[in-house]
């Protein structure tokens, strides 16, 4: 999982960074047999430049962070229950989706 933790904060732009992730797929390991249910958060890679991709007002994008902390706080219950999407990577998992839910909710495990 060293190389994908890397990956994510590599800072590379769009293209370096599928790239690196399309090398990690093609000379990692295959996928595990059975997909996870439950993962710990600190299983769940985040690579926010290539699926999270968004080209917005950082005030925005930071209000919205701030919105779903509240919400998740409030309901942590809910905030496990709630699916977030992973795909494996050769090495680990990678979160495609929901990476929000991750952040903001101080959970020690995520639901798939």
């Amino acid at each position: 999982m060293k190389q994908l933790k890397q990956l994510s904060q590599a800072g590379l732009e769009f293209k370096e960074a599928i790239n690196a992730l399309r090398e990690c797929v093609a000379n990692g390991k295959p996928k595990p047999e059975t997909n996870p249910t439950f993962l710990s958060t600190r299983e769940i890679v985040i690579i926010e430049g290539i699926f999270q991709y968004r080209d917005t007002w950082e005030a925005a994008s930071k209000q919205h962070v701030e919105d779903l902390a509240g919400v998740l706080t409030r309901d942590k219950e809910a905030a496990l229950l709630a699916p977030v999407d992973i795909f494996w990577a050769g090495e680990g998992w990678v979160c495609i989706e929901s990476y929000c839910q991750i952040w903001c909710s101080g959970l020690d495990q995520a639901a798939i």
